[in-house]
């Protein structure tokens, strides 16, 4: 996790509040999905969503976030798993969409075995959200002018042409409108969207 700062900036600009239904995919060790927990109140609700791709690893990421989900005062909190592609269907409709540190494995042999690409993942994100949500990614960026280094070297979104531009090692990046010119939007409803021209927009972490 972050320091305090970070995490404070991180949420703001997510717009995760009291009453929001977030889903945080990929949860990990459930440290997001814990702050989620504590932000969104009892009149909140946390989907901590493990993809089927990967529920088997040895560490038993799904049996890990059962577990949490039973933890005192985690009742806004549910556990659950499915296809990347599947995952409307496992969750509600949320106003946040939480991927942290993962997007890039999208674009992996073990995450795309069952048919799942990054675009068709997002498509079931925008499938997911409610109108008005954010759908936020917080990922590695690219090193400056590394941007054409192959994923092995710079992880997935390093070839975006968006990463040459920062040096920071992480960046965080919300969906938008192709005609928007701000930083973070909020998408008006999911018509709003053209899918094939969206993109992400890229902001160093802390100044």
């Amino acid at each position: 996790m972050y320091e305090q700062s970070k995490l404070s900036e991180l949420i703001q600009f997510a717009r995760v509040a009291a009453g929001s239904t977030v889903i945080d995919v990929y949860p990990g060790d459930g440290d997001w999905t814990r702050l989620f927990s504590d932000i969104v109140g009892p009149g909140g609700r946390v989907y901590s969503f493990v993809p089927t791709e990967v529920a088997n690893f040895k560490n038993d990421p799904l049996g890990r976030m059962r577990t949490l989900a039973k933890e005192p005062g985690r009742e806004n909190v549910e556990a659950v798993s499915a296809d990347l592609v599947a995952m409307p269907k496992a969750t509600q409709p949320a106003d946040v969409l939480w991927l942290h540190l993962f997007y890039h494995d999208l674009h992996t042999e073990l995450m795309q075995a069952r048919g799942a690409t990054a675009a068709h993942f997002n498509r079931a994100v925008y499938e997911r959200l409610k109108p008005g949500g954010y759908y936020v990614i917080v990922d590695h960026a690219a090193a400056f002018g590394r941007a054409r280094a192959t994923p092995s070297r710079c992880i997935g979104l390093s070839l975006h042409p968006f990463a040459r531009r920062w040096r920071r090692p992480v960046s965080y990046w919300t969906r938008r409108a192709s005609c928007s010119r701000t930083m973070a939007i909020c998408t008006r409803s999911r018509r709003s969207i053209r899918r094939s021209r969206a993109g992400p927009i890229a902001s160093p972490i802390g100044s």
